[in-house]
């Protein structure tokens, strides 16, 4: 088992791997259970106005912002219409799912790959350049440039200053130690990524997105910009099918209601 083929290596505890994984790992937790958390609190308005007629007083009582606030993100990234609390139900129990299979992750959950074998996967139709998961394979495999700063680790001397795929963004800061060049990302971003492979691992949801991907087209629209959603999800149920916007609108939900 070596990092620098596919079977990968367990995070090292000899440096700060390990941590900086597990911290990412953490933060992943939160999203899947705030987002749950933020999806429960519509189901009772849904509910109710699911039950009440229109003119009914009970319906006279506004969502709070915070409310207001999700609601406008499930139109944007889930394409939800209507509120059918159903649909809402669905998503609530999905992240609930999502938050259970991430609390089952330890250490030996994962495994890091050197970039090299990343790209030689992402570029095999099997994932991106962060991480991926494999068919009848329970871990989670994370490219060690974006998850690691060295410390004796090889790295793929490509990935120098590059520090993101196409269907990722967001600040980076390239850390030389060892003559090796690793790309610290932000928290939330490995943290997103850790959540996305957890979706792979639940749902599959390798959809519309992935696919656009794989055939080359360029993703425009960012990982962290939540005032728009995908171009390639139109509907409800490709949103579902795809682990980008489960990712995106856990990001969303957390930066949206623990400010």
């Amino acid at each position: 088992m070596a990092r620098n083929d596919r079977d990968g290596e367990v995070p090292s505890t000899r440096t700060n791997e390990w941590r900086d994984v597990q911290a990412a790992l953490q933060l992943a937790r939160q999203m899947a259970q705030g987002t749950a958390q933020a999806l429960r609190s519509l189901q009772f308005p849904a509910m109710r106005s699911h039950v009440l007629r229109p003119a009914d007083p009970r319906l006279a009582a506004q969502p709070s912002q915070r409310q207001a606030r999700v609601r406008a993100l499930l139109v944007t990234h889930f394409r939800l219409r209507g509120f059918d609390p159903f649909d809402v139900l669905n998503l609530t129990d999905g992240y609930r799912r999502l938050h259970r299979r991430l609390m089952r992750l330890d250490r030996g959950s994962f495994r890091m790959v050197t970039s090299q074998v990343a790209n030689s996967v992402a570029a095999g139709g099997g994932g991106d350049t962060f991480g991926y998961v494999m068919p009848d394979d329970d871990h989670i495999y994370l490219n060690e440039t974006y998850f690691s700063l060295g410390g004796g680790a090889a790295t793929d001397p490509s990935s120098r200053g590059t520090g993101a795929v196409r269907s990722r963004t967001g600040r980076s800061e390239v850390v030389a130690g060892g003559g090796d060049v690793h790309v610290q990302q932000s928290l939330p971003v490995r943290a997103g990524v850790i959540l996305h492979e957890a979706t792979h691992l639940v749902f599959g949801a390798d959809g519309a997105v992935h696919r656009a991907i794989n055939a080359g087209t360029s993703i425009t629209v960012s990982g962290d910009d939540c005032t728009h959603g995908y171009p390639q999800i139109m509907t409800l149920t490709q949103a579902i099918g795809d682990a980008y916007v489960w990712e995106k609108f856990a990001h969303c939900v957390h930066a949206a209601t623990t400010r």
